[in-house]
């Protein structure tokens, strides 16, 4: 088990990562939202198909890796080989050296057996592909959801309402035995979810921009929850399935945007035959750079970043982190969309963040004790 000390410093690594991915998802929801109402291109379905299309360039980091690792490794094995050959004592220390080996992995610390192990179970190519398959669906689902949100309401109302995947991630959690549910956790949930019915009370009537009407809005919200329960789902599966010593990251993403890429073309089609979204290339190279850049800053850099924040953490304290995004969008919709706030919406706001830093806390505990036990 490792030491309170080492899982003081990860989980502080999993915070500052989390910190990150704030930063890049809410500057990379205001770059969607211009797209969609300031350059005119709105289809979020397309957007998501891109974002997720970024993911598979990781396959090519990982196989131009192992052909730098292949040809790095081939020389050294020669030499290696070439030496037992000409060295006639090279076989009795060779021995030695395995019955060492033996000896640590029976008798030695607790982190060299763990080390054995995981080693064991480490995912083949095969059964990440397979892993992938199954994440890249609730992973499709629930960004799709929050770029359509982002196509009939603002930033700060698809936020704050997107956060309410704590209160998903914490049951679903508890079911699956990777969160201990507790009354205080229920508490903060609770003080986030008041937050956030005030927001939704509010943005019905303070948060009407020009291209903003209350149907919009309405429609804008439940697409925001949709996705906040798709993204309980996924954070959930990662964690139960996913640790960081058993599965190569990068290989995992690849296979989740080339199987996404795959995979959603008939949908692409029928949205485009029944109207549902037309398909249609960017218009523009200005288009076409925001959707590289937002690609790549949004989805290709941050998941990644994303994905250790929840080994390194738990799925409820990432969860609820991303709550922090909600002082930044609001910043945002008053800055840039020129967008006022009222004090029922203000006040929905700081309880959500409350709310989280609350179950942070908890949690935080929490994961100390359970390492020093």
């Amino acid at each position: 088990m490792p030491s309170s000390d080492t899982s003081k410093r990860r989980y502080a690594i999993g915070i500052l990562l989390l910190l990150g991915v704030v930063v890049l998802w809410v500057s990379s929801s205001f770059l969607i939202n211009h797209i969609f109402s300031k350059q005119e291109f709105n289809k979020p379905f397309f957007l998501t198909y891109f974002n997720t299309g970024t993911f598979s360039l990781y396959l090519l980091i990982v196989f131009f890796q192992r052909q730098k690792d292949k040809w790095t490794l081939e020389p050294n094995q020669a030499s290696e080989r070439m030496s037992l050959i000409l060295d006639s004592e090279a076989v009795p220390r060779y021995d030695v050296q395995i019955t060492k080996v033996i000896i640590d992995v029976d008798d030695g610390p607790i982190e060299t057996k763990s080390k054995a192990a995981s080693a064991s179970t480490k995912y083949s190519d095969l059964e990440t592909a397979k892993l992938s398959l199954t994440f890249c669906i609730l992973w499709f689902l629930a960004n799709w959801s929050t770029n359509a949100s982002l196509s009939l309401t603002t930033v700060g109302s698809s936020t704050i309402l997107c956060s309410t995947s704590g209160i998903f991630t914490l049951l679903l959690g508890s079911f699956f035995k990777i969160e201990k549910f507790t009354w205080a956790k229920l508490l903060g949930i609770m003080i986030s979810f008041g937050g956030v019915v005030l927001v939704g009370i509010s943005s019905n009537s303070d948060l009407r921009g020009p291209s903003i009407t209350w149907e919009s809005v309405m429609l804008g919200d439940a697409f925001s929850l949709l996705g906040a329960f798709f993204y309980g789902c996924y954070t959930t599966y990662l964690k139960v399935k996913v640790g960081e010593e058993n599965i190569d990251m990068r290989l995992f993403l690849g296979f989740v945007g080339l199987i996404n890429l795959i995979i959603m073309i008939p949908v692409l089609a029928a949205n485009h035959f029944l109207g549902i979204e037309t398909f249609s290339f960017p218009p523009t190279s200005t288009v076409w750079l925001m959707l590289i850049v937002n690609g790549l800053l949004g989805s290709f850099l941050s998941d990644y970043l994303w994905i250790f924040a929840v080994i390194m953490t738990s799925p409820l304290v990432v969860t609820l982190g991303l709550s922090l995004t909600i002082p930044l969008a609001m910043m945002g919709d008053i800055l840039i969309n020129d967008i006022s706030v009222s004090t029922m919406y203000g006040s929905g706001a700081g309880l959500v963040v409350i709310g989280f830093l609350f179950i942070n806390y908890v949690s935080y505990e929490e994961h100390l004790h359970d390492t020093e036990e």
